[in-house]
Parts: structure tokens; C-alpha cells; sequence
């Protein structure tokens, strides 16, 4: 669901889970759910200055009720984020309005098709995020 997020536009996360975790869930499973979500909050903040940064963001066309997508500008690159929401395959090609040169270098999730500068094709699989990155021209 983080990715979910960000993907519609968070700039910010918090999460509240302890509680619920330490109420309902005991001894090895919340430990086990502990740390998952702590993986989760780490591999967030990695990209801290990605999310965060102030440089105006590509927008991203072609998205369904189903599939949220969001792209930054950060160190000379455009990253670009896409999630399906739902628990069946999608299909979706996104489109940025900028030119992108570089090879598509997948941070994780199996990397789009490319279509052309601006456009890349994924078959997300259900609840799939794919996150990747390319030089702008």
C-alpha cells in the first residue's frame, strides 16, 4: 500500500501499524510483521531524495482506475513509478511528457516494454509495483 501511495501523490508516510500489530497479532508473527514492515519503511526512505525533491516532475499519462503511476526528476534522471491497485494483471502504457535517452534501469519490478522516448508498455501482475529509472534528454 506504500507504494500505492506514492504512486497517487503522497509526499509523506506515516504509519500507525504498531498498535493494531501489538494488539492483535503475538509473539513470532508480530515479530515477523515487525520487521516486514520496517524492510518497507527503509527501502522508502532510500529514495527520500527522490520523493522529496523540488524539481518540477514529468506528468504521466494513460493511466486506469487500476494502475497509479507518478515520475520525479532527481540527479539528471527521470524515475518512474507504476502500481496496479487491483488483484488481476493489467496491461497499461504510460506516457511522460519529456523525452527519456537512457536504457530503462528497473530499481525493482520487472522493467516496462518501450514504446518510444515517451511511452512504456507494462503487464503488471496483481498488486505489482515497478520502479525505474532513465536519463532525460
Amino acid at each position: 500500500m506504500t507504494w500505492q501511495y506514492l504512486s497517487a501523490g503522497a509526499n509523506g508516510i506515516m504509519y500507525y501499524s504498531f498498535n493494531t500489530l501489538r494488539d492483535y497479532v503475538k509473539g513470532a508473527e508480530f515479530d515477523a510483521k515487525w520487521t516486514e514492515l520496517k524492510e518497507i519503511a527503509a527501502e522508502v526512505k532510500s529514495f527520500e531524495n527522490v520523493f522529496l525533491t523540488d524539481r518540477d516532475a514529468p506528468a504521466v499519462k494513460g493511466m486506469t482506475p487500476f494502475v497509479g503511476a507518478r515520475a520525479w526528476r532527481y540527479g539528471g534522471e527521470v524515475w518512474l513509478l507504476a502500481v496496479n491497485a487491483s488483484r488481476d494483471p493489467q496491461d497499461v502504457s504510460l506516457t511522460l511528457d519529456c523525452d527519456t535517452v537512457s536504457a530503462v534501469k528497473s530499481i525493482f519490478g520487472a522493467p516496462p516494454v518501450r514504446k518510444d522516448v515517451r511511452t512504456f508498455g507494462y503487464s503488471l501482475k496483481p498488486l505489482e509495483c515497478v520502479f525505474v529509472r532513465m536519463e532525460e534528454k
